[in-house]
């Protein structure tokens, strides 16, 4: 691993820790509505951080990513419902919220990708016709 990927793993181990403590600990009495857009724009901001420091346009890396956010927005919501002296539950609704932040960057990053893709082919095109 190199030191440039180290860096790019503590920093984001460090913005999830805190991310954990965020949604773990959120203060009592938030309610449905106040909470939609904090869980809809963490996985659309997590799903963007995460694509653009490990993945470019492999959608095989972008679906992994997709499903490791999943996964952890699910294992949140089981912890709060764990934790000792809990008022917070697992909630269908946070998940959903989750899941649509994470659909809303991956048109994003599909549209980019097509984007990217057809501005190459006409570049690889246009070096082409110059030859």
């Amino acid at each position: 691993m190199t030191k440039k990927t180290r860096i790019k793993l503590s920093i984001f181990i460090a913005y999830l820790l805190v991310s954990i403590i965020i949604f773990i600990f959120r203060p009592r009495g938030s309610d449905i509505i106040k909470d939609t857009a904090p869980h809809f724009l963490f996985y659309f901001i997590t799903s963007a951080i995460l694509n653009g420091m490990f993945n470019r346009y492999s959608i095989s890396k972008h679906l992994l990513i997709f499903s490791a956010l999943m996964l952890f927005g699910v294992s949140i919501e089981l912890l709060q419902c764990l934790r000792a002296g809990s008022w917070a539950s697992f909630s269908v609704h946070d998940v959903t919220n989750n899941f649509k932040g994470l659909i809303a960057f991956s048109i994003l990053w599909g549209f980019l990708s097509i984007t990217q893709a057809i501005a190459e082919l006409i570049l690889s095109k246009i070096k082409d016709q110059d030859k």
